[in-house]
């Protein structure tokens, strides 16, 4: 498996659903032990949307595939750091792990 992302409308954004799907997230990323090749990700707003990254140890998590699933995720490339793609769980080396 490869990189997944979620897309989220400025409207769910407002709704806070991007929250609900970090936080569990979260949950599963402690429950797991904190592995360090897991990670989330989050771009910067473009073109009016929200985009949500999962690394791809990430999306080899079962409970992870059930979560992707649930916020109807798709397979993506690779995100562009240069983009304003920043973490948002994972250990604090994750930018420089997955993107140098």
């Amino acid at each position: 498996m490869g990189w997944y992302n979620v897309e989220f409308s400025e409207n769910q954004v407002a709704n806070g659903d991007h929250t609900e799907l970090q936080e569990l997230f979260l949950d599963i990323y402690i429950a797991n032990a904190s592995p360090k090749k897991m990670a989330l990700f989050s771009s910067s707003i473009i073109e009016n949307k929200l985009y949500i990254y999962f690394s791809p140890e990430a999306a080899q998590n079962y409970s992870v595939k059930i979560l992707i699933d649930r916020y109807h995720g798709e397979p993506c490339d690779k995100p562009n750091i240069s983009s304003g793609v920043g973490l948002v769980v994972g250990r604090g080396d994750s930018l420089e792990r997955f993107f140098c």
